[in-house]
C-alpha cells in the first residue's frame, strides 16, 4: 500500500499538477474542483455512521479526493501567481508540494505501528 501510495505522491500528483498548469481548465473551474473534492472528501470519511467510514474502500477514496482537492487548489494558486519570469519557479515549487500528503501519511503510518 505504502509504495503505491508513493508511487501515486511522487509520479502521478506532478504530471497532473503540470497538466493543470497548461492553462486549459478556467481557474474558477479549477478552484470548484478542489471544493467540491475536498467537501465530499469530508462527508465520505465523517458525514456517514462510524460503521460505514471504517470501511477502506471509503477511507482511501476519501483520501484521494483530498489529494485532489490539494492538487487542484495548488494549480489555482500556480495559475494566478504565474508570471513569465517566475514560470519554472511554480511549476517546480508546484510539483514539489503535490507530495506533501504523502509524508502526512507516512508519518501516520509510521506513528501508528
Amino acid at each position: 500500500m505504502r509504495l503505491l501510495l508513493f508511487a501515486l505522491a511522487f509520479a502521478i500528483g506532478p504530471l497532473i499538477y503540470l497538466w493543470l498548469l497548461r492553462g486549459r481548465i478556467s481557474i474558477s473551474v479549477l478552484g470548484t474542483t478542489a471544493v467540491v473534492a475536498t467537501s465530499v472528501g469530508l462527508y465520505l470519511r465523517f458525514g456517514q455512521s462510524s460503521a460505514y467510514t471504517s470501511n477502506a474502500i471509503i477511507t482511501l477514496g476519501a483520501l484521494s479526493l483530498f489529494w485532489a482537492g490539494w492538487i487542484a487548489g495548488l494549480a489555482v494558486l500556480g495559475l494566478k501567481l504565474m508570471s513569465p519570469k517566475d514560470r519554472k519557479l511554480i511549476r517546480v515549487g508546484g510539483s514539489l508540494a503535490t507530495t506533501v500528503p504523502w509524508f502526512g501519511f507516512a508519518a501516520a503510518q509510521s506513528l501508528a505501528h
